[in-house]
């Protein structure tokens, strides 16, 4: 059994003038897998962006994100000791 679970809001802020699709937008998005059949264990995305802030392009968009992957500790310690196997224990140099 593999499963994971996720969750994608979005929502607009403001309008610009008289038309309703540009304007100021927030979205959310997170993903929670499955530890035991996959890498990454979660996922979590915020962004904002503003449609149409320019009257000669009211189609195009501007935005600003973040993200946050949270890697399952079994994979992190696998690939910790291949490296260390490997003789990579110096990443600073």
């Amino acid at each position: 059994g593999k499963h994971s679970f996720w969750i994608n809001t979005q929502q607009q802020l403001t309008q610009q003038g008289n038309d309703p699709k540009r304007g100021l937008y927030i979205s959310f998005n997170g993903v929670l897998n499955d530890k035991a059949t996959t890498t990454v264990q979660s996922t979590q995305q915020l962004a904002l962006w503003y449609k149409g802030a320019f009257d000669s392009r009211p189609n195009d968009s501007i935005g600003f994100g973040l993200a946050n992957y949270v890697v399952d500790e079994r994979a992190r310690d696998r690939q910790i000791a291949i490296d260390e196997s490997r003789g990579y224990d110096q990443y600073d140099a």
